[in-house]
């Protein structure tokens, strides 16, 4: 079929009179309409087209219910310069955009090769999120203590599970070497079937025990005064730790422009520009929300300015959160480590939108167009205020677990009856409920695989 769009355009003409900004358009967009709308712009200047065959066009989105900002260019191709004699750009608005809704006001800017640039009328819309986005927050991770005889009956299945994926493996590539010698459908319907059932009768078992064991394991702590620990390794020095790190809220995602980020998510970085301020706000996703009763967020990491760390005079009130206190927000707490570069932030806030992973209000003339910010190891996490007086940070880093499951929390658990301080004290350390699940998963891939060439066997 042939594709649809919602098209609001505006003509906008640049002279020396004053003039109302911004300039109402009576229009709104909502959060469903994904690949559809577009913003069309007509450049005038004296009243006569306006000539951008040289030229370099910027919209800049300003949310500001949200107290969130997006840029977008015809220089990296997210304007599209129509007709540049006729002075008309198109802009369609990609669906990351629609993470912030309320009102939008619209900066429009005209840069030319030989150094001039115009700042034309500012124009307003309405961004709505739609009811169909309005989605649940996803439950918290929890783990689960392995013992001793468990880890052993645990680790004879899996073996057990293995090999037996090792004969199908070896009696499908035997069908493959002589398939006119089979009746392939029937063998393949006798294969699935049995691969199913050995699976099922051996996980069965083995979840059995892990619901057992658990139901122990609450019995034993609540008589016994127990310390636990979590390790990325079996023997417990890889960020060996008493306290279980919190869930990395960051999703990994990234929809400000000039911003990259690498692929485990440890380092982003940032071309600054001034335009429209010094306030920088690069934005994700939208992350979970904190209780309204109790919880606060801290935003942590490592911030370098052209590579270096900021000075004394440079440093920002805070590095996440907004300016406005409308929607709850209260800053806790803000520090910044002047030799290390490593930040962190603490607040309160309880509106509906939380896409921005920094948002740091730099004093005028401390940050210039062209200038990059680098950021390392960024951190979101909430801190339950109700329980402790020092509201602060975990100081543990974690990776997003979209990006980098492996280190998004610990991969092995293990028990004392009093708190040490180093790993050899305590018991031997077991794979952690996580990181069972994943190697479940990766079981259940491989199965999947498997079946899949049954299947195409068949066919």
């Amino acid at each position: 079929m042939e594709n649809l769009y919602v098209t609001s355009e505006i003509t906008l003409n640049k002279t020396a009179e004053k003039r109302s900004s911004p300039i109402p358009t009576n229009t709104e967009f909502f959060s469903y309409d994904q690949h559809i709308a577009k913003k069309t712009i007509n450049f005038q200047f004296k009243g006569e087209p306006l000539d951008l065959s040289e030229a370099n066009v910027i919209l800049g989105f300003d949310f500001v219910t949200a107290g969130q900002s997006v840029i977008f260019e015809s220089a990296d191709g997210s304007i599209i310069i129509e007709d540049s004699a006729a002075g008309k750009v198109n802009v369609m608005l990609p669906n990351d955009i629609y993470a912030y809704s309320g009102s939008v006001i619209i900066y429009v800017f005209v840069e030319f090769s030989n150094g001039q640039s115009l700042d034309y009328p500012a124009f307003s819309t309405e961004f709505q999120e739609s009811w169909l986005d309005q989605d649940l927050e996803e439950m918290a991770q929890f783990y689960v203590k392995r013992f001793e005889d468990l880890r052993n009956l645990v680790l004879e299945q899996a073996a057990g599970i293995d090999q037996d994926l090792s004969e199908f493996e070896e009696r499908i590539r035997n069908i493959e070497s002589a398939i006119d010698s089979f009746d392939v459908d029937k063998l393949a319907q006798e294969i699935t079937e049995e691969l199913k059932q050995e699976i099922s009768d051996q996980l069965d078992p083995m979840n059995l025990e892990i619901r057992q064991a658990q139901q122990q394991l609450e019995t034993l702590k609540r008589e016994l005064n127990i310390s636990e620990a979590w390790s990325w390794s079996e023997d417990g020095t890889d960020r060996f730790t008493t306290e279980y790190p919190k869930k990395n809220l960051w999703d990994g995602t990234i929809t400000t422009a000039r911003t990259e980020r690498s692929s485990d998510g440890r380092h982003i970085k940032h071309t600054i520009n001034t335009l429209l301020g010094s306030r920088i706000s690069i934005a994700g996703n939208r992350f979970i929300e904190a209780d309204l009763t109790r919880q606060a967020r801290a935003h942590t990491g490592k911030i370098l300015l052209n590579g270096i760390p900021l000075r004394s005079e440079q440093v920002p009130v805070r590095f996440a959160g907004t300016s406005s206190t409308s929607n709850g927000f209260q800053l806790i707490y803000n520090n910044y480590d002047l030799e290390t570069g490593e930040f962190q932030t603490v607040y309160s806030i309880f509106s509906t939108n939380h896409s921005a992973i920094l948002d740091i209000p730099f004093s005028i003339g401390v940050i210039s167009t062209g200038d990059v910010l680098d950021i390392y190891d960024l951190k979101i996490e909430f801190i339950d205020s109700g329980t402790s007086s020092q509201t602060r940070a975990q100081g543990i880093y974690t990776t997003p677990e979209e990006l980098d499951p492996l280190n998004a929390f610990p991969q092995y658990h293990a028990y004392a009856l009093q708190q040490f301080t180093t790993p050899e004290r305590y018991s031997r350390f077991e794979l952690t409920r996580e990181a069972i699940k994943i190697r479940d998963l990766q079981q259940n891939e491989k199965m999947n695989q498997l079946a899949q060439r049954i299947t195409d066997l068949g066919g």
